[in-house]
């Protein structure tokens, strides 16, 4: 007779009984393999729950009174679960995540959101994910200038500093990443998720194909409709491109 599957067991951890109720509900109602473990409703009590719990994943809100979930990551050290972060705002708190390649939901829940989420969480493949964390710990408590991005692929993950990425160069559904180091790494993500994630980090998307680090310009050859990076490459940029690119270049004072 074949063994029934143990469920994975997690906690929520949220200051709003509402959002608690809700992820609660969709759990129970859409999610076989989950069993809701306990509740917490601040960073206080979460540490708490999770040492006594020793749950395999934690939905931890990121804005709560007193503590917020970062310091809650802070005080815990070694983190043995799968982490889904939870938030209603914080646009930067939501960047950190992304560059740190962790999962998160955005409040109000949706149940097609909390199953993909558990999803990718599951398919990772890690329980221990400390490198990811401290990363995320890192960006938070540093200036612009010293973060730094998670490049994961599979079980492969890279941590480069944001300002040490000349360019992304787009090959259809795979993306290169070109380092000031002449060292590449191609990641079967879109170009798009990376304009998306970096534009405001100085990053031009000047082709389809082709997203730079505008500190990296040296030059605008305007007759051969390419960019001359620092690093003595050429980068074409497209036609409909070129006010654009321009007019960066002059509010950010680079010739």
């Amino acid at each position: 007779m074949a063994q029934t599957a143990r469920k994975l067991r997690c906690i929520i951890i949220d200051d709003e009984e509402p959002a608690v109720k809700n992820l609660s509900l969709i759990l129970d109602t859409y999610c076989n393999n989950i069993e809701v473990a306990g509740t917490a409703h601040s960073a206080r009590e979460g540490v708490g729950l999770i040492n006594r719990e020793k749950p395999d994943m934690v939905f931890l809100d990121i804005e709560m009174p007193n503590n917020n979930g970062f310091t809650l990551l802070d005080e815990l050290g070694e983190l043995n679960f799968k982490l889904v972060f939870v938030t209603a705002y914080s646009e930067y708190a939501i960047q950190a995540i992304k560059f740190s390649a962790l999962d998160y939901l955005l409040k109000p829940i949706k149940a097609d959101e909390v199953l993909l989420a558990i999803e990718k969480s599951i398919k990772s493949g890690y329980k221990s994910r400390m490198n990811f964390y401290d990363n995320l710990l890192k960006n938070l408590a540093t200036d612009r200038e010293n973060q730094s991005i998670i490049l994961k692929e599979n079980d492969r993950s890279t941590v480069v500093r944001i300002a040490d990425i000349v360019r992304f160069e787009s090959d259809r559904n795979y993306t290169q990443v070109c380092m000031k180091t002449g060292e590449t790494v191609l990641l079967s993500k879109t170009l798009k998720i990376f304009d998306e994630m970096l534009k405001d980090h100085g990053f031009l998307r000047i082709h389809k194909s082709h997203l730079i680090n505008s500190a990296n310009i040296d030059k605008i050859l305007l007759k051969e409709h390419c960019v001359l990076l620092t690093t003595g490459e050429k980068v074409k940029f497209s036609t409909r491109k070129k006010k654009e690119l321009s007019d960066f270049l002059k509010n950010m004072s680079v010739r």
